[in-house]
């Protein structure tokens, strides 16, 4: 979405203006659960997941495989 040239099937980009994209009904309101995806900046900026539980008033858990364990770690370029 918004290039010609994807490097994979679902590539999302803007030149101009932070790409972000959301996956459910609505994040705004009607109490729909969603996921919002977004850049900070087009350059240099952070990537940012934010689940809500209901849309328009609660924010909600952000679960990483849910039933099994999760190693968090930051790798040095």
């Amino acid at each position: 979405i918004g290039t010609s040239t994807p490097v994979t099937k679902l590539h999302v980009s803007d030149a101009t203006n932070p790409a972000a994209f959301t996956l459910g009904v609505s994040s705004t309101a009607g109490g729909y659960t969603s996921l919002l995806t977004s850049l900070s900046s087009v350059s240099g900026g952070y990537a940012s997941l934010q689940a809500l539980k209901s849309a328009g008033s609660l924010w909600g858990d952000l679960i990483l495989n849910k039933d099994g364990g999760i190693a968090i770690s930051r790798f040095k370029k």
